[in-house]
């Protein structure tokens, strides 16, 4: 199919936004600008043939904290067991369909426009993210198609079930683009088998679950408690510093909640553990999804083995899951960098330590007196300890850097930062496929890098509102990016809700970070002077 217009968004994060009987927003609702992805869509709606892609978390399932009463456990065959009244449904298939409907009531506008987009001939594929990984399931492929249909006209229908379709891994057109969500190259997002993301064994009574990520465990145990709160706490870039505010204003929820947190974190660990050994001894899972990793090889370019290897690669460059590192792992990505840290620096500080060289030396026994009244400058001005502690700093730096280096050619990232460590990705990717242009979502940062060589990477940033003071400056809070590739050009644009049309982004390339170790020898190096 050759597309007028390819679109990509991603991120909007749908919960069961505003109640149709009272008119109230959920509290864990992210998603309130349907009005504004409405008209986004009729602008470019008449350009059919187009692709829209959503590139992953267009829901967000567990922030769905709808329940249903006992007539609806009925129709939708939930068993009392899967409901937990305080952190939400379970992940099973029916649990799941249920939510997407509990989604599209609360977001009426959004759904019309988006059926209305594929009824004029254009075409819609719906990538999963990390918070919308149900989307796997099939009955809940089949309700949003079903729900779209119910509202379009019934001359068009036929055009939803036709045109939309929903990948299990990412969207490709040879040679050309690459869009994948982007989790999996996070150790707190990543699934172990993200196109079969079982667990390898069945509740009694609630069925087939899925194996969640670590960040999942998280929002269902602490941020949904607290959006009840704050709806913005996970609006707050960084989240480091609403964690700080929180903390001030709401020490009880916050202490509560991190230890509620942590003790189903603890089960979550021990969880992932038995479910390790159980692969040992059966990998099913483990094969099913190498199967399906096969079968998206074969769609694109049969009998390829290039194609083939390409993707067993990039499903290698996964991070690897912390819960299935169990928690002492977890714990030590915890405290690893400030320990890092302690131990570099530690040399420097034993500098502060040293006697008064002066007399160690035995300066004043010098017979020389210009000799003399030299040397005593020179110690008085510290020379000495600034050289042995600038002689510290580039051997530590050195090894650091060989380090680094030699994690490079193990396959593995140098750069601790997510927006590095997934443009990385993003470059071997282009290399192992040969396409010019690779797609993410994930990180809610718009983002831009040309590689050379006619290779970019794009981040499609998000649909939500971001509030991050370090940003203000040139970043709205409604960022309303996506991607548009047209004429086998890419281009980074967001749509302003004043003029009703797209603009070109301002993104602004900063220095990645120094390490924390690095950060502390120059903090110390200053202080020596």
């Amino acid at each position: 199919m050759n597309y007028k217009k390819i679109l990509v968004a991603s991120d909007m994060h749908m919960t069961s936004g505003k109640d149709p009987c009272t008119g109230v927003w959920s509290a864990t609702e992210d998603f309130f600008w349907d009005n504004d992805f409405a008209r986004f869509l009729q602008f470019y709606e008449n350009d059919s043939p187009s692709l829209l892609i959503i590139n992953g978390d267009l829901f967000d399932f567990l922030q769905v904290l709808i329940f249903p009463d006992e007539e609806e456990k009925k129709k939708y065959n939930i068993s009392s067991s899967e409901i937990n009244l305080k952190y939400g449904l379970r992940t099973s298939e029916n649990a799941s369909v249920f939510q997407v409907d509990k989604i599209f009531k609360g977001h009426p506008v959004f759904f019309k426009a988006l059926s209305s987009f594929i009824s004029k001939g254009n075409f819609v594929k719906i990538l999963k993210g990390n918070h919308d990984i149900q989307l796997f399931w099939e009955k809940v492929q089949e309700r949003i198609v079903s729900n779209l249909e119910d509202l379009a006209e019934p001359s068009q229908k036929h055009l939803i079930r036709t045109n939309i379709e929903f990948p299990p891994w990412f969207f490709y057109i040879s040679g050309k683009l690459y869009v994948e969500h982007g989790n999996q190259y996070e150790y707190t997002t990543s699934f172990r088998n993200f196109l079969y993301p079982y667990l390898p064994f069945e509740y009694e009574d609630a069925g087939k679950q899925i194996e969640l990520d670590l960040s999942s465990f998280l929002v269902r145990y602490f941020s949904n408690k607290m959006e009840s709160v704050n709806p913005l706490a996970d609006n707050i870039r960084p989240l480091s510093k609403y964690l700080d505010e929180f903390w001030k204003n709401y020490p009880y929820i916050f202490i509560t909640s991190i230890g509620t947190s942590f003790r189903y974190l603890l089960k979550a660990f021990k969880k992932a553990k038995s479910i390790s050994r159980m692969k040992k001894k059966s990998s099913m899972e483990d094969e099913k999804n190498n199967e399906l990793i096969l079968a998206e090889a074969e769609k694109y370019h049969p009998g390829e083995t290039w194609f083939k290897e390409a993707l067993l690669k990039i499903n290698d460059m996964r991070a690897e899951p912390i819960l299935s590192n169990g928690p002492y792992r977890f714990l030590w990505n915890m405290i690893k960098t400030p320990l890092k840290g302690l131990v570099w620096v530690l040399p420097f500080y034993l500098l502060f330590l040293l006697p008064d060289l002066t007399e160690l030396f035995k300066i004043n026994e010098i017979g020389n007196d210009i000799i003399r009244n030299i040397l005593k400058v020179i110690f008085a001005l510290k020379i000495p300890e600034i050289l042995i502690a600038v002689l510290l700093a580039i051997i530590l730096i050195s090894i650091r850097t060989w380090l680094r280096k030699k994690e490079d050619k193990k396959g593995k990232s140098g750069s601790d930062e997510v927006r590095i460590m997934i443009r990385e990705n993003a470059l071997k990717i282009a290399e192992f496929l040969k396409v010019k242009c690779v797609v993410f979502g994930h990180t809610h940062y718009a983002d831009i890098k040309n590689f050379g060589n006619g290779i970019s990477y794009f981040n499609t940033g998000t649909w939500m509102g971001i509030f991050s003071p370090e940003e203000e400056l040139y970043r709205n809070a409604k960022q309303f990016t996506f991607f548009l590739y047209e004429n086998d050009i890419g281009r980074l644009l967001y749509w302003n809700v004043d003029r009703d049309c797209p603009e070109e982004v301002v993104v602004v390339e900063t220095e990645p970070p120094l390490t924390q170790e690095e950060d502390s020898i120059i903090k110390i190096l200053l202080q020596r002077i």
